[in-house]
């Protein structure tokens, strides 16, 4: 199913908020972004690294550690998602003009969740390994393999104290609020237009900044939390996996009875980002 070693990481990395129905209200953070007018839309864009900016410029991406924060008192939540790596073409107006997805893979969108912030990206990028990225992808080339995305089953889990849970519940692809074509029209929608208003950015002068990238990569949204998982805090010691299985090849039993055994292997060929997590 995948294929290994994904060491172009991209230039520009961006995440969808609420993308997943009820996720925002969940987590609390739908305080912080404008009411759309059609609730079954993601409400923004956000950026997760672009490579020289400022402040945005930390790479924070490792497939085996996470890190947590310096201060004592961050509480860290996992976000398993699925993310897109995007081909983009641009007019000479610098808008985007056409998207096409080239693969997919997984990243933890870990969240420093109680972090006073005035852009929604503080929350998500404080140095190296603050971020999930596997180190594998799913190419998007053949009719066989966009049959397997539509299998395509998400979940993720917390090990605390030496025991294994879901922390993120168990959903298809199909379950986000858009997905595909739909998705990646709005997707370009968004990076023209969206406006540096509040907690949000410009995603249009991000990536006029950074040269116009002709790749980005897009986290596309995680699900929501299992009632066990939703108060749940990262801490060192613990590990973390994110999984994006085919429900015709495996099931989320197998993969509990996978991690029960310490089995990793057991879980090929689906994508999976496992990490431990380190203070």
């Amino acid at each position: 199913m995948p294929s290994s070693d994904l060491s172009n990481t991209s230039s520009v990395v961006l995440g969808i908020a609420g993308n997943s129905p009820g996720y925002l209200s969940q987590t609390g953070e739908i305080t912080n972004l404008e009411k759309q007018a059609d609730a079954r839309l993601p409400r923004a864009l956000f950026p997760i690294f672009v490579d020289g900016e400022a402040s945005l410029g930390k790479y924070p991406f490792s497939a085996k550690q996470l890190q947590l924060p310096s201060e004592p008192s961050a509480q860290v939540q996992m976000e398993p998602e699925l993310a897109l790596k995007l081909r983009l073409e641009y007019d000479t107006h610098g808008n985007v003009v056409k998207l096409r997805a080239r693969s997919l893979t997984l990243i933890n969108d870990a969240t420093y969740r109680n972090k006073s912030v005035s852009k929604l990206s503080q929350k998500k990028n404080w140095g190296f390994a603050s971020k999930g990225l596997a180190s594998s992808e799913l190419t998007l080339d053949t009719t066989s393999e966009h049959e397997i995305i539509e299998r395509l089953r998400l979940c993720g889990f917390h090990k605390h104290q030496g025991h294994w849970y879901l922390c993120s519940q168990d959903v298809a692809v199909t379950d986000y609020h858009l997905f595909n074509e739909p998705l990646l029209k709005w997707i370009n929608q968004r990076i023209n237009y969206q406006q540096d208003s509040g907690v949000l950015h410009s995603i249009k002068a991000l990536l006029s900044n950074c040269a116009q990238p002709t790749e980005i990569t897009v986290a596309i949204g995680a699900p929501c939390y299992t009632s066990a998982g939703e108060s749940h805090q990262l801490a060192a010691g613990d590990e973390t996996l994110v999984i994006a299985y085919d429900s015709k090849v495996l099931s989320l039993h197998e993969i509990e009875q996978a991690l029960l055994s310490g089995n990793f292997d057991r879980l090929t060929p689906s994508l999976c980002l496992h990490q431990h997590v380190v203070a």
